[in-house]
């Protein structure tokens, strides 16, 4: 979700600069979005209180 939202915002730019990217290039972005907040997320982000 945080990925797909990141890449949404820099596609629509891109769009608006006739510099969009296929489906299978947004697919790859995705998915290396997706692996690098995999990487950076803290293993406990989920035991830490607010």
């Amino acid at each position: 979700m945080v990925a797909a939202e990141r890449l949404q915002r820099v596609s629509h730019t891109m769009l608006l600069e006739a510099q969009g990217l296929s489906t299978k290039e947004q697919q790859a972005s995705l998915d290396g979005a997706i692996e690098e907040l995999a990487r950076e997320t803290p293993k406990d982000l989920w035991d830490m209180k607010p």
